[in-house]
């Protein structure tokens, strides 16, 4: 689709690249991350990667539109693997991966400069879009204690 080619690395991935692949999760299987829609909505930049100990730190930048959406020990998806953010800063965040995820995750064999698929972690956009944050039409629900009773909070 034109959607995902826009927003993702895909229009830069040559033949034989290594892409993450996995099944869709269904409502009756357990949850052991966090939810995924598989939607790419950016890209990020690997600013830089550090060995510390056994783990590669990833320094991902990405744009501030999506940033406010990283939160850190929070969830982000990169090019389809859900990981745990480490630490964040302005417009970048870091991930941590081991050995055994590094092997099995494209991440694992990115370097500094490669471009990234980035999917936020979604219940902050729905929390956003219920107070009525960013809307089109810039029209901002009041969140009081009144409205929250009202909406059976």
């Amino acid at each position: 689709m034109f959607e995902t080619i826009n927003r993702s690395n895909f229009k830069i991935l040559k033949i034989k690249d290594m892409v993450n692949l996995e099944r869709a999760m269904t409502l009756n299987t357990r949850l052991g991350g966090h939810l995924v829609t598989g939607d790419v909505e950016c890209e990020g930049v690997i600013k830089n990667i550090k060995n510390i100990g056994i783990a590669k730190i990833y320094m991902i930048e990405l744009s501030s539109k999506y940033s406010k959406y990283v939160v850190e020990k929070g969830r982000i998806t990169i090019d389809g693997a859900s990981l745990t953010v480490v630490d964040i800063s302005k417009n970048q965040f870091s991930v941590s991966l081991i050995p055994f995820t590094a092997n099995f995750i494209t991440l694992g064999n990115k370097k500094s400069g490669d471009v990234v698929n980035i999917e936020t972690d979604i219940i902050g956009k729905y929390i956003e879009n219920f107070m009525g944050i960013n809307k089109k039409d810039n029209e901002k629900k009041d969140m009081t204690l009144e409205f929250l009773l009202k909406n059976n909070f």
